[in-house]
């Protein structure tokens, strides 16, 4: 065992003591500023890993959102292209419109008193017509008339029913000129 003497005067003791507590007080707070700066990192890093965590949310949400506007414009752009097709129909519908209007003045033109209509069927550009006939005279105008017109061709009155003279029950199929029956464009 060791024996140690204390040789020292109180005052360097006392400084002594100090300069011991001061180093002493000085380890405790770099170990307490240490264990701030630890403290302070891991407080740094969760806010940067919350800030990422933020911005990819908000990426998510962004993108949620987009896809909302995108389904939305979607909807309307299938709404329009529906409407344009029935549009793109109608005009179609209405290019190919048939204007009768000037077949039956044409028509009217070509009946005489003496015929009475009874059938009028139209197939695409070919009419048929069923009737009776006053006098054979009458069918034959008729018959005349139609194929004289601009508007008819190709006109057809079975032979049977011209060889009765009075009360004849005919009928006479023709085709119409494209020209006569075809809207105008406007």
């Amino acid at each position: 065992m060791n024996i140690y003497l204390n040789l020292l005067p109180e005052e360097r003791k006392e400084k002594l003591k100090r300069k011991k507590l001061f180093w002493l007080i000085i380890r405790h707070e770099l170990l307490l500023c240490f264990a701030g700066l630890v403290f302070l990192a891991i407080l740094f890093s969760a806010n940067f890993i919350l800030n990422l965590q933020k911005k990819s949310l908000d990426n998510i949400y962004a993108m949620e959102i987009s896809r909302k506007e995108y389904r939305e414009i979607e909807k309307y752009e299938k709404a329009f292209e529906e409407e344009n097709i029935k549009i793109d129909n109608f005009f179609m519908l209405q290019k190919k419109h048939l204007d009768w209007l000037n077949v039956l003045n044409e028509l009217a033109k070509v009946f005489s008193d003496d015929i009475k209509l009874s059938e009028f069927v139209s197939e695409d550009i070919k009419i048929s017509i069923a009737g009776k006939a006053s006098t054979r005279e009458s069918l034959l105008d008729l018959k005349n008339k139609i194929e004289n017109s601009e508007c008819f061709f190709e006109t057809e009155i079975p032979l049977s029913d011209i060889v009765a003279k009075n009360n004849i029950d005919f009928e006479a199929e023709f085709k119409i000129e494209e020209k006569c029956i075809k809207t105008k464009n406007k």
